[in-house]
């Protein structure tokens, strides 16, 4: 009987850190796939680039003026035009390239996201790759139980039951677990069965992905 204790304890055990592990998959895939740092990131990105464009702007418009300046020394020929349109033009032209230095940023900014979600993913797949080894590697203790039972609320209630030497062996424990299973069931107990729900999505997709 100690010995069978033992094994299920540890098949609970697996059970617990293979699910945590899929909790903590689950919540980074709905944080990723919200965006909420990405956009924030974008704000304060976008923010910074308002901010700056104005000094960018104008620092630009005297360079390109400089410019035109110094062809209009060199070939007098458009000094005439220049008199006339340099301000315009030169606006015109460093709001242009203005425009292209924030295309190349936000393109090059996105790229930069795409890395960080890529990162992310592969963090979510390795927990749950390590989450499915867990149970692989455990799986000797866990077959002690049938195997639509390889969660946290079942396995700790089988374990308790024979602990408290209610159940001399898994069938007995099993069919204890059941009845209370039943029960609710019956009274709607949500904050228990949305619980076995969830620990069930671990169990579901190993179970598939085995």
């Amino acid at each position: 009987m100690e010995d069978l204790l033992s094994r299920l304890k540890n098949a609970q055990k697996a059970c617990d850190e293979a699910y945590k592990l899929y909790v903590d998959a689950r919540e980074m895939f709905n944080k990723n796939a919200m965006g909420n740092k990405k956009s924030e990131s974008k704000v304060i990105f976008i923010a910074i680039g308002i901010i700056l464009s104005i000094p960018l702007q104008t620092i630009l418009r005297y360079i390109i003026l400089g410019i035109f300046n110094l062809i209009g020394n060199i070939f007098s020929v458009f000094s005439n035009f220049l008199e006339w349109y340099k301000y315009s033009f030169t606006m015109l032209l460093s709001m242009a390239i203005l425009i292209l230095i924030w295309v190349v940023a936000i393109k090059y900014y996105n790229k930069l996201m795409c890395k960080s979600s890529d990162r992310i993913n592969e963090k979510i797949n390795n927990k749950v790759l390590k989450a499915y080894s867990i149970l692989n590697d455990n799986k000797h203790d866990l077959m002690l139980v049938p195997d639509e039972y390889w969660y946290s609320i079942a396995m700790e209630y089988i374990v308790d039951v024979i602990e408290d030497k209610r159940a001399d062996s898994v069938d007995e424990a099993v069919n204890y677990y059941k009845s209370q299973l039943y029960n609710w069931k019956l009274n709607n107990n949500r904050s228990i069965l949305d619980k076995i729900d969830s620990q069930k999505e671990l169990l579901n997709q190993y179970v598939i992905n085995k």
